[in-house]
């Protein structure tokens, strides 16, 4: 498989990014999952310095009492859309400019919109 356009292959068959392309993350799912990769994506970017960046956070869920024993959330997160809340938290943090989704994506033509 090829590289995607922020990636370049390196002579040893791995793959860097690109020095001179914007980096762009989509996350689908802000729950289990994602809720705890997101800050790790964010230090990522924050690494990356000047260069462009862009993140893009989706989930059509909300927050519920469940969601606090396993997921990274707290009580004053309970009823909000919880893209919402790992962007606006994390890109706080560190300063980067995210974007979210509050809703699901059902096709790819969707995602494509954005």
């Amino acid at each position: 498989m090829a590289p995607g356009p922020c990636l370049v292959e390196r002579g040893d068959g791995g793959v860097r990014f690109a020095q001179n392309r914007p980096a762009k993350i989509v996350m689908l799912g802000a729950g289990g999952t994602g809720g705890h990769i997101a800050p790790h994506l964010y230090r990522l970017l924050y690494a990356l310095g000047q260069r462009e960046c862009r993140f893009l956070i989706v989930d059509g869920d909300l927050v519920e009492k469940k969601n606090l024993v396993r997921q990274n959330f707290i009580e004053a997160d309970l009823g909000e859309n919880k893209a919402k809340v790992l962007a606006e938290r994390y890109s706080s943090v560190f300063g980067l400019e995210t974007e979210y989704i509050p809703s699901y994506i059902e096709s790819e033509e969707e995602l494509k919109s954005w």
